[in-house]
């Protein structure tokens, strides 16, 4: 798994930089704007994994519907999510008309942070699970 961590380092360090003004913060199911430049009132700063996973499945598939049905959430739903965080960024992630969905550069740049994020929270879950059949923490009763 350290080789997968080495591989993905250059493109992380590079995607910070770019990703580093990007600041978001979620209360419960929807995308609110921070007041000021701190969290004020808010508990956990930062998007909900939910979130990073409808963007990565939807560049994925490029197709609000298909993405909708992989993520078992309804179409609609899936659409005010992103339209949400669109405009908490005040850009779009992706062009859409009638017939095709396509990332945009900004779009792109937050598939690979959200990537990045997924992974890494999969990575903490594994190295919890891991300290636990090492028997350095103990399992909930």
């Amino acid at each position: 798994m350290s080789n997968t961590l080495n591989a993905l380092r250059p493109e992380f360090e590079n995607k910070c930089q770019m990703g580093s003004n990007l600041r978001m913060y979620a209360r419960h199911s929807t995308v609110t704007k921070p007041v000021g430049e701190h969290t004020q009132g808010l508990m956990y700063p930062g998007v909900e994994l939910r979130l990073y996973r409808y963007v990565e499945v939807l560049a994925e598939v490029l197709n609000f519907t298909r993405a909708a049905a992989r993520l078992h959430v309804a179409q609609p739903a899936l659409s005010r999510q992103i339209r949400q965080l669109e405009e908490y960024l005040g850009t779009k992630l992706f062009e859409r008309n009638k017939r095709e969905v396509r990332l945009t550069a900004a779009g792109e740049a937050f598939t690979a942070e959200a990537r990045l994020t997924l992974f890494h929270a999969d990575r903490a879950v594994q190295g919890a699970r891991a300290a636990l059949a090492r028997g350095h923490a103990s399992s909930v009763s």
